[in-house]
């Protein structure tokens, strides 16, 4: 029993050691300039439903769609609206390869407490089997609400069993966010290639005021944030 309760510990804590080091070494290398940069781009999109699709959608607008492609837009289900818009966007651009996959929403609007974690661990379930036992993308762009997690968390697993560095995800905080980071934003700053806020006050905030992030920051557990201004 006991040899038992020690194999389970050092199990965990290696676990949790590989982890460490995968968010380290995602923080730590370096992007290549180069002919790599000519190469297509296998992109999966999350839109997160209303402002946050509007953002993503004034984002895209100005992607080069002939590099980023093909491209998979991520909806949760039911959202016929984001749908709309990505057909209405794309129809503006030249004729490219695109295709959508609905997932279950991690945690519906007004939605319980109680019951979210239950939607959470459905959605979460969903996106491992998209994410990380067949992804097949290059980059994935995330924004906004809670249901970025489930992606961001699926697209992190196969890079610590495999040693992958693929895919490359960005995380784009909303506009809305001035002063501080969303709870979703700090969730997935460890996990992400590249964080961009739009916000001078908010990046100032972050290396100036936040004691906790520039701690993690020296040991790379956390993603050198971005202010390139406004986006949207």
């Amino acid at each position: 029993m006991a040899g038992l309760l020690t194999l389970t510990i050092g199990t965990i804590i290696a676990i949790i050691l590989r982890i460490l080091q995968t968010i380290r070494k995602t923080h730590l290398k370096k992007y290549k300039d180069g002919k790599q940069h000519a190469k297509t781009c296998h992109t999966s999109i999350f839109l997160g439903s209303g402002g946050h699709t509007s953002e993503m959608i004034r984002l895209l607008s100005d992607l080069p769609f002939d590099r980023y492609t093909p491209r998979q837009y991520i909806i949760s289900s039911g959202d016929n609206l984001s749908k709309t818009k990505v057909i209405k966007l794309e129809s503006t651009k030249s004729k490219g390869h695109y295709y959508f996959l609905e997932i279950p929403r991690a945690r519906k609007v007004h939605q319980s407490f109680i019951t979210t974690p239950f939607t959470t661990i459905l959605s979460l379930s969903y996106c491992i089997y998209h994410f990380t036992f067949t992804n097949k993308f290059d980059l994935i762009l995330l924004n906004g609400p809670g249901s970025s997690v489930p992606i961001a968390i699926s697209s992190f697993i196969p890079k610590i069993f495999s040693f992958k560095t693929k895919p490359k995800m960005i995380y784009v905080e909303s506009f809305a966010r001035i002063n501080k980071l969303s709870l979703t934003g700090k969730i997935l700053l460890p996990f992400m290639d590249l964080f961009i806020v739009q916000w001078d006050q908010l990046f100032f905030n972050l290396f100036e005021k936040s004691s906790l992030y520039n701690f993690l920051r020296k040991f790379n557990l956390v993603s050198n944030v971005v202010f390139d201004g406004w986006m949207v």
